[in-house]
């Protein structure tokens, strides 16, 4: 790696980390695309020399958590960065019926409190889908997600359960990724509604 390549990671670490002191998660995203870190995270990468690591307190770092799962709620229905961002710093009540669009598509913070280890969303996921438990928001915004997507050389209309939708959720879910993210990688199958396309 370059070493102006090598200031750009840590750059990218140190905002990401300042932002909600998850180093975890700071670590992780060093390695993803500015573009990625805004519509993901609401963070934008500053221009010049990354600012120091601050020190906070732990009501501060318990205050950014709740800001970052904020954030992710509002990519996780389908809001675009802007507006997801607007309502990190929102309590609950306010956060779930802030505009029509949650109210419309609205996904409970209790059923995506998402666990930090993927291997444990995957059996999460797994145990709700062998029990046919899924919760029904996320089951309800799979089936309007297929009711809105369209093929266009197919020979059929996806139908309100079709796996596509639940794959779309399934992947946002246990990898953390937005619709948005999901949806470039994956497609409906234009003959079997079984089959889900994965463009690589």
């Amino acid at each position: 790696m370059t070493k102006q390549y090598n200031k750009l990671r840590q750059k990218r670490k140190i905002a990401v980390y300042n932002a909600y002191y998850d180093i975890d998660l700071a670590n992780k995203a060093r390695s993803w695309s500015n573009e990625r870190i805004l519509k993901e995270l609401g963070v934008t990468i500053p221009k010049g020399t990354p600012t120091k690591r601050k020190k906070p307190s732990a009501q501060t770092i318990k205050q950014k958590q709740k800001e970052l799962e904020n954030y992710r709620y509002g990519v996780l229905v389908g809001l675009d960065y802007k507006n997801a961002f607007r309502l990190k710093r929102y309590a609950k009540p306010k956060l779930e019926s802030s505009s029509e669009y949650y109210k419309q598509k609205k996904v409970s913070v209790k059923d995506f409190n998402i666990p930090a280890n993927r291997s444990k969303r995957i059996d999460l996921w797994i145990e709700w889908s062998k029990n046919e438990n899924l919760p029904p928001d996320v089951s309800k915004m799979a089936r309007q997600l297929n009711r809105n997507t369209k093929i266009e050389h197919g020979k059929r209309v996806l139908d309100i359960n079709d796996h596509y939708g639940f794959a779309v959720l399934f992947y946002m879910f246990v990898d953390d990724r937005s619709q948005e993210s999901v949806q470039r990688t994956l497609k409906p199958d234009e003959w079997d509604s079984r089959r889900v396309v994965y463009m690589g």
